[in-house]
């Protein structure tokens, strides 16, 4: 879709797409919110034999922008497709499952705490194997990353929304998620 055609879609509320584009680059900044052709084509990609076109990449970098921007696509009726590294090959990836759909990349949230005595870690959204792999080791504790078949750079929720596993006796990654802090579709 041409960047001409991309600003005139419209939505159930009689808004265009140009207004929530607006309204999300004053919440995220210009440099994370994406309508080129390059970067929706890289979010396009798919390892299977179909693929859709985001109309939008969005790049929150806090908790707070996630809960903003989903109030914007709530407000315009925007469907959002929600990715952490889009790298889950194998259960899952990059591409929405639908068209007309807005990714929201959460690739930014990526900290991570440990509490060492207590053995778990609490990981942003965005955390991969490789950098908890490179957390724990520069930490030189006794813990290790229970990898999964994914490439490094695939993330954990991911992994564990589509019930993922690794390779060692706590391999249910589910099964070992303590909690979660999610948005909801109204922004809370």
């Amino acid at each position: 879709m041409s960047q001409q055609n991309l600003e005139s879609v419209s939505y159930q509320c009689g808004m265009s797409f140009a207004d929530a584009l607006r309204a999300w680059r004053e919440i995220l900044g210009e440099n994370s919110v994406h309508t080129s052709p390059e970067k929706l084509r890289a979010f396009s990609e798919n390892c299977t034999p179909t693929s859709t076109s985001p109309l939008a990449v969005l790049e929150p970098g806090t908790t707070a922008e996630v809960q903003a921007l989903v109030r914007v696509a709530a407000q315009y009726k925007i469907p959002l497709y929600s990715i952490s590294a889009g790298l889950n090959i194998g259960y899952g990836g990059g591409c929405p499952a639908q068209k007309n759909n807005v990714v929201v990349s959460l690739k930014k949230l990526n900290s991570i705490e440990l509490d060492p005595l207590l053995g778990y870690a609490v990981l942003g959204p965005g955390v991969t194997q490789e950098q908890l792999e490179q957390f724990l080791v520069e930490r030189g504790g006794d813990y290790v990353m229970d990898a999964s078949g994914a490439p490094p750079g695939a993330s954990f929720i991911g992994n564990i929304l589509e019930r993922g596993h690794g390779h060692s006796r706590y391999s249910s990654r589910v099964e070992h998620c303590a909690g979660m802090e999610v948005v909801l579709g109204d922004g809370q």
